[in-house]
């Protein structure tokens, strides 16, 4: 992940500490560029030094001033702005520098060649971009040794760069650090002609767009020309977190409304490609990847069921939808953002044609599903025609995406690991608990008690902590509002079957507000269902034969389940008195067989940790590990 420095001068600071500025020496004055009475070096309030190129200046001639400076500007900072003839010329006049720049062999941090080289306002474009990465990756090692980066921190602001895709940002091989916001149309960077239907509404192809970036997920904005600086802090991409990614997918993006001045996140398919990957190795040896077939089946799908829905995610991830796009426009600048998880990050503006559906006047193409596709692929005179037919691409109506966000009252569990924070702006030092990501059956439980948007206009969940047994029960604040994150803990939908996975089973009621308990239905039990019932802020399913039983997702799960009945023994184990394996009880020879009561997990009320499958048999608790056991029916 890239990090960046926002003000030079703290970084002057950091390079005063550590004795960065001990080895600059007094500059050469340049001939024939500025007045004798001027000096390129000057000095921050910390004593860092800088070079300041700020007046035009000839490529040949920068070149002799850098050259003549090269020793003052070791471990410094390089300003050139305001350099309309700089473009085409990055390698001349930069690459005799870099080759000039003495290595120091003294203290790790004075090694790198430039501290932060600002190239702004210079009319860069994307082909510059590129010849300054190939500058900084050629550049002679800064120490002996080989380590460290050539370039601290890069500053490319308000040139014409659109094309990230040679980017090496990698320590020993180019920057640490980099920002380049404010960036308007590079013209040589050629975007497809969108087809505008006649609702207004385009399909911008997601692929091209990531194709132009090495890293991060880029969002989109509406308008090209206004971008102020407090706007660039809702733009922020969300970092990818590990896990197994076996959740329900959301195929849904948001649309961009062109009227107004808002913004959309490109969808990141990670998760979906790496479902696709796990689908890929159940379908190789079933047996061996059944574990994973557990976590696809806990939230009611087949493999087959998930693999199509995640191949549909990853089609509808594709494509953006703008919206609005006014009448008569020719064209539509959109701006996209794209940077690591602490980034103020890199930005590009592109330009797209637009053709009316009904014009006829070129063949239009269908959207690609390729997750990445070449600057060739695509011509200025290439339409892109939407996917959705004219009665189908309005906007998903408010309620759909209502039905996402928990109401008030509304229990809510979490399905990865999430904190609790004091208030809504989630700052790290602000966290009253961590929540680690468990097994479905123990997912950590909140009541939502209220609404809030951040600072940067995310939704959060103001929620009190109900998991009981818990040393975190009761506790207030706030969580992510994140589908894949957190979710309603009861079913919204009607479900033919139903399977219990509750350890302790679950009872049937008279009444649809359970009361009136009937029947125990043991865990692995599977149950007809008849119809479907909101109950308040829950909601409940009527038997066949007329009872009522929970909606509650730890509870039980739609679909056919298969329970264990039987394990058998393959190397020595022990029986416990819990699942937590508090005390030894006996042996269990090789090759028993056990009849299987129920499977928990051990530490279900724990938050710090996920917990490990145990099986109930006759007698105790034993391991579900599959070194020691295997079901056997």
């Amino acid at each position: 992940m890239m990090k960046y420095k926002r003000l030079s001068a703290l970084l002057g600071l950091t390079l005063g500490l550590v004795g960065g500025i001990t080895t600059l020496v007094d500059p050469v004055i340049p001939r024939s560029v500025y007045a004798e009475s001027e000096n390129i070096i000057q000095h921050d309030e910390f004593g860092h030094a800088q070079a300041v190129i700020d007046k035009p200046v000839a490529p040949e001639q920068m070149k002799q001033v850098l050259l003549d400076n090269a020793e003052a500007i070791r471990s410094g900072d390089l300003i050139i702005s305001n350099q309309t003839g700089l473009s085409g010329h990055i390698t001349e006049v930069l690459a005799p520098l870099f080759d000039k720049l003495p290595a120091y062999s003294g203290n790790s941090f004075s090694d790198r060649f430039i501290s932060q080289l600002t190239l702004a306002n210079d009319d860069l474009n994307s082909q510059d971009f590129k010849d300054l990465m190939m500058v900084i990756k050629n550049a002679p090692a800064p120490s002996k040794g080989g380590g460290s980066a050539k370039v601290i921190s890069l500053d490319l602001s308000n040139n014409h760069i659109s094309d990230y895709s040679s980017d090496n940002q990698a320590g020993d091989s180019g920057y640490l650090w980099m920002e380049a916001p404010y960036q308007k149309v590079d013209p040589d960077v050629k975007m497809p002609t969108l087809t505008v239907n006649e609702k207004r509404t385009a399909i911008v192809p997601y692929d091209r767009i990531y194709s132009l970036f090495n890293y991060g997920t880029p969002y989109m904005w509406q308008n090209a020309n206004q971008f102020d600086e407090g706007s660039r802090f809702y733009l922020k991409s969300a970092t990818m977190q590990s896990g197994n990614h076996f959740e329900d997918p959301n195929p849904r993006s948001i649309p961009l409304d062109y009227s107004k001045n808002g913004w959309a996140q490109l969808a990141d398919s990670n998760e979906a490609r790496e479902g696709l990957q796990r689908v890929a190795l159940i379908k190789s040896d079933p047996v061996k990847w059944s574990f994973l077939t557990d976590y696809i089946r806990e939230d009611g799908y087949t493999v087959d069921q998930y693999e199509a829905l995640l191949k549909k995610q990853l089609l509808d991830m594709n494509n953006l939808v703008v919206n609005n796009i006014p009448q008569g426009a020719k064209t539509i600048d959109l701006r996209v953002n794209a940077h690591g998880a602490s980034s103020t990050g890199v930005e590009a503006v592109y330009r797209f044609s637009l053709a009316s559906s009904s014009s006829g006047s070129s063949t239009p193409v269908t959207p690609s599903s390729s997750s990445a596709a070449s600057s060739s692929q695509f011509s200025s005179s290439t339409p892109i025609t939407p996917s959705v037919q004219p009665d189908q691409d309005k906007v998903v109506p408010e309620k759909e995406f209502d039905r996402k966000i928990a109401d008030v009252g509304q229990a809510v569990y979490s399905l990865k690991k999430v904190y609790l924070y004091k208030d809504a702006s989630f700052n790290k030092g602000q966290r009253i608990a961590s929540y680690t990501k468990k097994p479905r059956i123990n997912r950590p439980m909140f009541v939502v008690t209220g609404h809030m948007y951040s600072n940067n206009g995310r939704l959060r969940y103001q929620v009190r902590d109900v998991n009981h047994h818990s040393k975190t029960a009761g506790k207030k604040g706030y969580i992510t509002a994140d589908w894949s994150y957190v979710r309603p803990v009861y079913y919204r939908s009607e479900h033919q079957t139903l399977t219990v996975i509750n350890p302790k089973g679950v009872n049937s009621y008279k009444n649809k507000n359970l009361t009136g308990k009937i029947q125990n239905f043991k865990q692995g039990s599977q149950l007809k269902v008849e119809s479907f019932v909101k109950h308040n802020l829950t909601t409940r399913y009527r038997l066949s034969n007329g009872r009522y039983i929970t909606g509650n997702r730890k509870l039980v799960t739609t679909g056919k389940q298969k329970q264990p009945k039987q394990i058998k023994v393959k190397k020595i184990i022990y029986r416990y008195n819990n699942a937590n394996f508090g005390k030894r009880l006996s042996k269990v020879k090789k090759g028993t067989v056990l009849k299987v009561r129920s499977w928990e997990y051990s530490h279900p009320y724990l938050m710090t940790t996920f917990g490990v499958k145990r099986y109930q048999v006759t007698g105790g608790y034993v391991t579900a590990n599959g070194e020691y056991t295997e079901v056997v029916k």
